[in-house]
C-alpha cells in the first residue's frame, strides 16, 4: 500500500501528535507499506531524522495546493489510501484527496469548536456543503464520542463510515515520577498549565483563580506560546501574581515538567475535541483539573480520575485547586486513578494499531470492489 499521512501541523516540537505521526508511519512501514508524511515546515530535527532512518518520505503539503489539478495528480500517483488530520473538511488538500482517491480517504476530525456554534447558526449553504463533502464515501474518524456525534449530526455520515478512535499518548514517555519525595513533599505545590496561548484555551481563567489562593504556597508554570502571551502577562501583573507564575514558552520537555508537578490545569473555554494535554497529565500521574466542555468528561470521571469545573468559572476552578492543594492524599489518589485510566483507554500503541487496521481494511475493501467489476 502507498499510504499518505497528511497532518496540518508544524512539527517543530516533540509533542504527542508528533509521537503519533512517527508511530503511525513507522508501524505502516514495518508492515511493508510505502509511506509519505505531509506536514508543514519546519520539522523538528529529531523527528526528521527518525522518519528518514525508517525510509519514510516527507513533503511539505503547502507545495501541493498551488494547483488543484497538480495536487490531484500527485495523490493519484503517490497514494492508494490517504489519512488526513487537523485539516478543515473542505481544505484544498482534502478536496484534492477526495477527487483522487474517493472512498480510500480517512478524515480524522480533531477540531475543537466554540460552544455557541450550533446547527441553527450555520447557513443552509454551509450545511448542504458539509453533507456533500463526505458523500463520496470518505471514512470519518472522531477523536472522541463527542466529535463522532457532532460529525453524525453535521455531515450525516452513515454509521458504517464513522469511527471513534481516541488520541493516544506514549505511556512510556509520560510516566509518574519515580521520586516519591516530589509528589509527597510537604512544600510548595507546583501547578502546570500546558496550552497554546489563545483565548479559547482559557489560561486567563487560571490566572483569575489565583488571588483567592493567596494563603497557599503554590508555584504556577505555563508552558506554551501564542498571540495572547502579552495580554496574559499583563493580567498576571494586574492580579499581582508575577511572583507565583512563570511563562515558559514552547517546551520539548513537557514530560519532565509533568513529572515535577502535582496538578495539571486545563481551563479550555471552547468545546475540546479531545485534550491531549489532559491525557499526558493523567499518564504522568498528575491530579488533573479541567473545564467541563466538549470531550473532556469522556477523559475524566470527576472525583475519580480528576476534577471538572464549570467553563469560564474561575471561582469554581479556585475551589477545585484549593481542595487538591490542601489534600495531598486526594491528589495522589486521583493521579494514580488517572494513570490507570490512561493506560487502559489512551495508550498510543493501541491508537496506532486501530488506525493502521482501518487504512488496511479500506484498501482491501476497495480492491475487492475493483475485482468484482473485472
Amino acid at each position: 500500500m502507498r499510504l499518505v499521512i497528511a497532518v496540518r501541523i508544524v512539527p517543530n516540537k516533540l509533542g504527542s501528535f508528533e509521537d503519533w505521526i512517527l508511530g503511525f508511519a513507522s508501524a505502516a512501514r514495518a508492515q511493508g507499506h510505502c509511506v509519505t508524511v505531509l506536514t508543514s515546515a519546519p520539522v523538528a530535527e529529531r523527528l526528521a531524522r527518525a522518519l528518514a532512518a525508517r525510509g519514510i518520505a516527507w513533503r511539505n503539503w503547502e507545495s501541493l495546493v498551488g494547483s488543484m489539478q497538480s495536487a490531484v495528480r500527485w495523490f493519484q500517483t503517490n497514494a492508494d489510501v490517504v489519512h488526513l488530520s487537523l485539516f478543515a473538511p473542505r481544505h484544498p488538500l482534502c478536496l484534492a484527496a477526495y477527487v483522487a482517491c474517493g472512498s480510500r480517504v480517512v478524515f480524522q476530525d480533531c477540531s475543537s469548536t466554540p460552544l455557541d456554534r450550533t446547527e441553527q447558526y450555520r447557513s443552509l449553504r454551509t450545511r448542504l456543503l458539509d453533507r456533500i463533502t463526505f458523500a463520496g464515501g470518505v471514512h470519518v474518524v472522531g477523536v472522541s464520542q463527542f466529535v463522532r456525534d457532532r460529525v453524525a449530526q453535521q455531515f450525516r455520515v452513515r454509521p458504517e463510515r464513522l469511527s471513534t478512535v481516541y488520541n493516544g499518548v506514549d505511556t512510556a514517555r509520560f510516566t509518574p515520577s519515580g521520586d516519591a519525595e516530589i509528589r509527597d513533599r510537604d512544600v510548595r505545590t507546583r501547578i502546570l498549565c500546558v496550552a497554546a496561548l489563545i483565548p479559547e484555551k482559557g489560561v486567563d481563567v487560571l490566572l483569575r483563580a489565583l488571588p483567592s489562593l493567596s494563603d497557599l504556597d503554590i508555584e504556577v508554570m505555563i508552558a506554551g506560546e501564542g498571540p495572547e502571551r502579552a495580554n496574559l502577562e499583563q493580567l498576571c501583573a494586574k492580579l499581582a501574581q508575577e511572583h507565583r507564575c512563570t511563562f515558559l514558552g514552547i517546551r520539548n520537555d513537557v514530560q519532565d515538567l509533568l513529572r515535577e508537578s502535582e496538578i495539571l490545569v486545563h481551563p479550555a473555554r471552547w468545546a475540546e475535541a479531545f485534550g491531549l494535554t489532559i491525557a499526558e497529565g493523567m499518564a504522568s500521574g498528575c491530579a488533573v483539573v479541567a473545564s467541563r466542555v466538549g470531550a473532556i468528561p469522556e477523559l475524566i470521571e470527576s472525583g475519580v480520575s480528576g476534577l471538572l469545573f464549570a467553563r469560564d468559572d474561575s471561582a469554581d476552578l479556585s475551589a477545585c485547586l484549593r481542595q487538591l492543594i490542601v489534600d495531598r492524599e486526594l491528589r495522589l489518589r486521583l493521579g494514580n486513578a488517572a494513570r490507570t485510566s490512561t493506560t487502559r483507554m489512551f495508550e498510543l500503541s493501541q491508537c496506532i494499531a486501530v488506525h493502521l487496521e482501518l487504512v488496511e481494511a479500506i484498501l482491501a475493501r476497495s480492491e475487492r470492489k475493483r475485482s468484482s467489476r473485472i
